[in-house]
């Protein structure tokens, strides 16, 4: 698939769903700022994003439970049960798949009202593609809806691209309503295009590639993706100015570059205080 393919599949005015992954500010003592992540997630929603939460833009990382749960409880209030969020298990190299880490992590998500990202992690990505397939469908089996996560080695070192014939496998998990794809490729998210217009026309493909987001507001067919920036700041803020991206969610003219900028903040001492800011990682089109 080429540039001229993708080109001869755009589809204007299409109804699309946008997915911001939110900032998890915090104050200069360490703590987490409460009521700037509450602001942060409304004025997501109120630009006509579904706010993402918990995940790497937020730290789920570095997070411990309670800080999670009290995140997720706050965006189930904030975004009106509306959100997604990172489902992740921490582990080492060498571990095994944690099918009851991944449950208990969906469960507090789906409990709230969110829908899962399943996030990598060295246990699941250490699978071959039909045991990573294998592994999504346990926990298909065991939630109602969940969005798979394919993120490169070059984000995480427990990071991976399933081959194209794991993909379409993945897509015909009941459960799974989409997959994120980060892979800093192009070609390899137009792969995935084709293929979900091909087998699975209701399946999102959701971008991580901001890299190349004015490129795909362009030219890409039924997905689109907001850029992020880096931005070093010297206190604790975080906002989300407004966009004019269109509280109706339609896109009939597309404008070259589309972005909803926002700062940085000031990270506890073991993350650096240069963040990537809010990162949008999710836009995606339906037919």
């Amino acid at each position: 698939m080429n540039e001229s393919d993708v080109l001869a599949r755009i589809q204007s005015g299409r109804t699309i769903t946008g997915m911001s992954a939110v900032l998890l500010p915090f104050t200069p003592d360490g703590q987490i700022d409460w009521d700037a992540t509450e602001a942060h997630i409304d004025r997501t929603v109120e630009v006509g994003l579904t706010p993402a939460v918990n995940m790497d833009t937020g730290y789920v990382q570095l997070l411990d439970a309670d800080q999670k749960t009290d995140v997720l409880a706050r965006a189930a209030i904030v975004a009106r049960d509306d959100f997604v969020a990172g489902a992740y298990v921490a582990d080492e190299p060498g571990a095994a798949f944690d099918l009851d880490g991944y449950l208990a992590a969906c469960e507090a998500i789906s409990t709230c009202g969110g829908t899962p990202v399943i996030f990598p992690s060295n246990g699941l990505n250490s699978l071959d593609d039909d045991g990573w397939v294998a592994a999504l469908t346990a926990i298909g089996d065991r939630v109602d809806r969940f969005i798979g996560f394919e993120l490169g080695e070059m984000f995480v070192p427990y990071g991976r691209i399933p081959s194209l014939d794991a993909y379409e496998a993945m897509m015909g998990i009941g459960s799974c309503i989409g997959a994120k794809h980060s892979s800093l490729s192009r070609q390899l998210e137009w792969d995935r295009l084709e293929l979900r217009d091909r087998v699975h026309p209701d399946f999102q493909v959701l971008t991580g590639n901001d890299r190349h987001g004015n490129i795909r507001l362009r030219l890409s067919a039924r997905v689109v993706d907001l850029r992020s920036s880096g931005v070093r700041t010297p206190r604790p803020t975080v906002g989300c100015r407004r966009s004019s991206f269109p509280r109706t969610q339609r896109l009939a003219a597309v404008p070259r570059q589309l972005h909803v900028p926002c700062t940085g903040a000031r990270l506890p001492s073991q993350c650096g205080d240069v963040v990537r800011a809010a990162r949008l990682v999710v836009i995606e089109s339906h037919a």
